[in-house]
């Protein structure tokens, strides 16, 4: 028990390894301790966002002094949801930390891209981060150097555009947490459109993946979901001059409880205009729930490959008798 400028503070013990602390177990393990500040009566505040009610209606604070990338008030995604003892002498007790609002755990795309008749991209990026999923994009912004720098911004979309590269990168807010880690530059990807005769297929999703791993195997333990979270993505795509839209994506819209995806691929004037947000609620699902998350993750994969048809578009003059 520890107590600074009048203001109670207990031990939490967890372990870092989602459902090792067992609330039925008749012992309890962990790997790791944290921090419980009381909060008095009649305080509150919308920064306190990991705050469980002890049995004794006493109500803490959880948060982890060591993870110094954690916005104040919050706790890391993998502690979220799992069982902690709170070392308070003969008030000790089991409690279970907050599972947080996917909005405190996000990240926003932004595009606004040319397409060339040959099939290239070019134009400008914007990405932010805010949460956990901010972390490891600020820990690389003030510890690693450029070249490292560089490497981590090129994965974020590599594996979505062949032959790309960018240039002018500019980040802000590496150590304000409680702002978004923000990311923008200017993106050139060659062969990003392909032909197929006089049509071009161009895929509205730029980069970035929200297709969980899945498999077929039947389950018995829990679904690890990793993180509560949002995501959302909005890429406008000017299309080249003498073509048209010949056909659009369908829109998509699902929600399964513990996730939703919805998206909308539409026209607006000369530009494609591709929205998406993507959200998870729940940070573990029972094995039951496993063939719900198989079809939830297919129809986003089926979504991010998903194509725009463009066509050459034709005029014609009528002739004066």
């Amino acid at each position: 028990m520890l107590s600074t400028v009048g203001i109670h503070s207990a031990l939490v013990m967890v372990d870092t390894e989602r459902g090792v602390v067992d609330p039925d177990a008749p012992s309890i393990q962990g790997n790791h301790v944290i921090a419980a500040i009381e909060i008095p009566k009649g305080y509150d505040s919308p920064r306190l966002h990991s705050v469980i009610t002890a049995q004794t209606g006493k109500r803490y604070l959880i948060f982890d002094p060591t993870w110094e990338d954690t916005p104040f008030g919050q706790v890391e995604d993998n502690l979220q949801g799992s069982y902690a003892l709170l070392i308070e002498g003969p008030d000790s007790q089991i409690v279970q930390i907050p599972v947080l609002s996917p909005v405190l755990n996000s990240i926003q795309r932004s595009a606004t891209l040319q397409l060339t008749p040959d099939g290239a991209l070019k134009g400008s990026v914007t990405v932010k981060r805010f949460g956990d999923l901010a972390e490891s994009g600020r820990y690389v912004f003030t510890h690693e150097d450029a070249t490292k720098q560089q490497q981590y911004v090129d994965r974020s979309f590599s594996a979505d555009l062949m032959a790309a590269s960018l240039t002018g990168l500019k980040v802000e807010n590496v150590a304000a947490l409680d702002k978004d880690l923000t990311t923008s530059f200017s993106l050139n990807a060659d062969h990003f459109a392909s032909s197929v005769g006089p049509l071009l297929m161009v895929r509205p999703r730029i980069f970035g993946s929200y297709a969980l791993p899945i498999d077929h195997k039947s389950r018995k333990v829990s679904i690890d979901l990793h993180q509560t979270m949002q995501g959302t993505d909005s890429f406008d795509i000017q299309l080249p001059d003498g073509y048209t839209v010949d056909e659009l994506p369908d829109p998509v819209k699902a929600d399964v409880g513990f996730a939703s995806y919805e998206s909308s691929t539409r026209l607006e004037g000369h530009t494609i205009h591709y929205t998406r947000t993507y959200t998870v609620r729940q940070v573990s699902l029972p094995p039951d729930k496993y063939a719900d998350l198989q079809r939830f993750v297919s129809l986003i994969a089926a979504d991010e490959d998903s194509r725009v048809v463009l066509k050459r578009s034709t005029s014609t003059t009528a002739s004066l008798p």
